[in-house]
């Protein structure tokens, strides 16, 4: 009697057939996204600096009433994008996971 035994598949035997979202999705640069929080962070501190104790760091012809808030608004404009890109690059990988 000649007995075989089959070799159980592994995980790395599984190779997924790419979907047509995997192959149109684009690889975004994340460093272009780092940047522009990292602007925003200084955006927003410098607005709160401004606001609150009238730095004078800007030109004359910029000191104008609330410019600190505008600052700060600007710079949480800049650091959304980043926030987007993790939250979907998360929830990407969130949904390759089965439990």
């Amino acid at each position: 009697m000649n007995l075989t035994i089959d070799r159980l598949p592994d995980a790395k035997d599984f190779k997924p057939e790419p979907t047509a979202e995997m192959k149109q999705s684009i690889v975004v640069n994340p460093i272009i996204f780092m940047v522009m929080d990292l602007l925003g962070v200084v955006f927003i501190f410098w607005g709160l600096g401004e606001q609150f104790e009238r730095l004078d760091w800007l030109p004359a012809s910029l000191n104008i009433n609330h410019i600190g808030l505008i600052m700060i608004l600007i710079g949480f404009i800049l650091t959304l994008p980043f926030l987007a890109w993790v939250l979907k690059s998360a929830s990407k990988l969130l949904n390759r996971i089965s439990i």
